[in-house]
């Protein structure tokens, strides 16, 4: 492949772009792309150095609250292939004094890699700059911020992707494909488990945060705690559990309660398991089915559930709202409502009297004695009195009786005897 100055912009924005105000360029120059990373290890490292090593760009500045990072970036050996002196690339423990300073450093992109709490106020720092940013997941942590972030975006014209490294594999592109083919038929259910945690959560996470109210005197000089927490809400330093507390640690991550890494476990800071995993573990389902949006979702199964840290298990249901298609020659359009005979498809509807007249029709051939409409549990009881009164003035002649079901997804189930 012949990189250049826009097709690596182009790799940047990938299919996770939301905003690209109608070009891929950065900038008037036709040098390299002056990039700062805010999150500098961990996934921070593995996302900025290929970028680096793409000769496309130039570290222009390293913005992380533990400044210990910059001797463990230096000692790696891929590094040091590059041959840059990081004393020679500016250095911030908070992002908001990088942020000052991004107009005079000249930055045109930026790769955000920190707690998931963070994500949303550094890039929407940076996108006001009209900065591009390459931020990585969950994109945000709250629902308010994905609202605000989009706007952002779309605001100041930018280009924006989330760390997601499985969609740029050939593998999820070709099985994408195969799941649309539709070669194992129709799929109704999604079942996606993941290994995670492998960091402390549940109860005893929540006790030991809760029994050190002071902190524990631990916060070293190079942890700039303060930009660590952002915008989160303040809290004394806490460093590692004591040996009595089963904190769990498969991959001997360390005892640490909040950083390095262990954050993820907490409210305040990270998504748990469905944060971490979900966007690798559900983009196949996600992309080859074509989901939309989440109707429903209902936590089936919980342990250990506090008010600090995600419970150390969790079994979620979610609903994903129709989308249009073609089933048994109809033509179906989200939103419509689906009439159903003995398990054949009568047809779909923009409104419910209109099903119900047609579902009247058919009925009419039966001629009921008995109908009894069992509603759903979205149905309210003055909602399917109506439709039963809708029924009795159909069929005057046949009993016809109420009873809450309670059942999810089918408004209404109707039998006919």
């Amino acid at each position: 492949m012949n990189l250049n100055r826009r097709t690596f912009l182009r790799g940047l924005a990938g299919s996770s772009m939301l905003a690209a105000g109608g070009c891929f360029s950065i900038g008037k120059g036709k040098g390299k792309i002056r990039l700062a990373c805010v999150g500098a290890l961990g996934k921070g490292y593995s996302d900025w150095m290929p970028m680096l090593q793409s000769g496309m760009a130039e570290l222009v500045a390293i913005c992380d609250a533990d400044a210990d990072v910059l001797g463990v970036i230096a000692a790696r050996e891929d590094f040091k292939a590059l041959g840059i002196d990081i004393t020679k690339i500016p250095f911030y423990t908070d992002y908001r004094k990088l942020m000052d300073d991004a107009g005079m450093l000249g930055i045109q992109a930026m790769t955000i890699s920190t707690p998931d709490h963070i994500h949303g106020p550094v890039a929407i720092s940076a996108m006001k700059q009209g900065i591009n940013v390459y931020v990585q997941k969950p994109l945000v942590r709250t629902l308010w911020e994905l609202e605000y972030f989009n706007k952002a975006a779309k605001d100041n014209g930018v280009i924006v992707q989330m760390g997601n490294q499985g969609s740029s594999l050939d593998s999820m592109r070709r099985c994408t494909e195969i799941l649309q083919s539709g070669i194992i038929g129709d799929v109704t259910e999604v079942h996606v488990w993941t290994n995670r945690p492998v960091w402390p959560q549940g109860k005893a996470v929540c006790d030991w945060v809760k029994g050190h109210p002071n902190g524990d005197g631990t916060t070293r000089k190079t942890l700039n705690w303060d930009a660590w927490l952002g915008t989160a809400k303040n809290r004394p330093f806490l460093g590692e559990y004591g040996k009595d507390v089963k904190a769990y640690d498969p991959w001997n991550l360390g005892r640490n309660v909040y950083h390095r890494f262990t954050w993820r476990g907490f409210y305040d800071f990270g998504c748990g398991a469905f944060g971490d995993m979900a966007c690798h573990t559900m983009n196949l389902a996600f992309r080859g089915l074509e989901l939309g949006t989440v109707t429903d979702a209902e936590c089936v199964k919980i342990e250990e559930k506090n008010d600090i840290a995600y419970p150390t298990k969790s079994v979620v249901k979610m609903t994903y709202a129709a989308r249009d298609s073609d089933y048994d020659g109809h033509i179906i359009h989200a939103g419509e409502y689906l009439a159903l005979l003995d398990g054949k498809l009568l047809g779909s509807y923009a409104s419910l009297p209109t099903l119900l007249k047609e579902l009247n029709w058919a009925f009419g051939e039966l001629e009921p004695e008995f109908l009894t409409v069992y509603y759903g549990q979205d149905v309210t009881e003055t909602d399917a009195s109506g439709v039963a009164d809708s029924l009795t003035s159909c069929f005057p002649e046949a009993d016809v009786s109420l009873v809450s079901g309670g059942q999810p997804v089918y408004y209404y189930m109707i039998a006919a005897e």
